[in-house]
């Protein structure tokens, strides 16, 4: 591939520069070339996947915080991230990102579904918290999907707040027992709280992401996927929670402590360029 003469200078001159997965530290290498220091250049996880969690059970509403108090394995509670990006501007899903399938048709289907055939209570959570009025805005997706639900269903159904910052809704992801996100960072806020997780993901870097955790195979791409089977996907991967949550258990505590060992160089480096330069 060929990278930009800004991306290409600014990793050179840098005094280090991460890859937050495998896939990415071969690209930063390629970008480097023969710069390339591997004391300067590393292999990381990405931040996110190292930020807190703050409690948000005053602010989704008191039948979802009972909900949430009272867990119910006969009942389980989803999570389901809308990338307004997509669902509400289908035609960039296939002329931006070249989809093969249908992403509102996948969701549909999906919800459709998990209504219809469990017991799940569902919640639909934006995680880019856009006015509603821009295409980009995930809450307002997260309305027109619980619209289209029907009325039957509807007391098992829960858009959270446009109001919660990113350490609230994490919190409220960490709450699920299964979730799926389009949004990469909502799937890195389930995987680091050791929620089984699918991503419905048209970028490379998701599946990096899932790698590290050793979750690939939970990333279903609608780029090389049809509709059906994006779908399909999907239930197996909410059948498999119990399954794919024994999985994270084994692999999140190494990448929760190459989190802690990345920040900790992170910082020292700092701090040493802090004291050359008072010096």
């Amino acid at each position: 591939p060929k990278f930009s003469a800004v991306a290409n200078r600014a990793v050179q001159g840098a005094d280090m520069a991460w890859a937050r997965d495998p896939n990415s530290f071969d690209i930063l290498k390629s970008m480097l070339g023969a710069h390339f220091d591997p004391k300067k250049h590393r292999s990381g996880v990405d931040f996110a996947f190292a930020l807190g969690i703050r409690k948000a059970d005053d602010l989704i509403g008191p039948v979802l915080a009972r909900l949430i108090r009272e867990r119910n394995e006969s009942a389980p509670i989803v999570g389901l991230n809308v990338s307004g990006l997509i669902y509400n501007d289908p035609n960039a899903a296939y002329s931006r990102y070249g989809f093969k399938a249908d992403y509102r048709e996948i969701i549909h289907g999906f919800v459709h579904w998990l209504m219809q055939e469990t017991d799940a209570r569902l919640v639909l959570i934006p995680h880019v918290m856009s006015d509603p009025q821009y295409t980009e805005s995930d809450y307002a997706a997260c309305e027109k999907v619980a619209a289209q639900i029907a009325e039957d269903y509807q007391s098992r159904v829960f858009v959270s707040p446009s109001t919660l910052d990113q350490n609230q809704v994490k919190w409220l992801i960490s709450n699920m027992d299964w979730f799926c996100g389009t949004r990469m960072h909502s799937t890195i806020a389930a995987l680091s709280r050791g929620v089984p997780t699918a991503a419905i993901a048209y970028s490379d870097k998701t599946k990096g992401v899932f790698e590290t955790c050793g979750q690939a195979e939970e990333v279903y791409d609608p780029r090389d996927l049809d509709t059906l089977a994006v779908v399909d996907g999907l239930r197996s991967s909410y059948q498999r929670r119990n399954e794919l949550q024994q999985s994270l258990k084994t692999s999140l505590p190494n990448v929760m402590a190459r989190a802690d060992e990345q920040l900790s160089v992170i910082s020292n480096c700092i701090l040493d360029l802090s004291k050359r330069k008072i010096g």
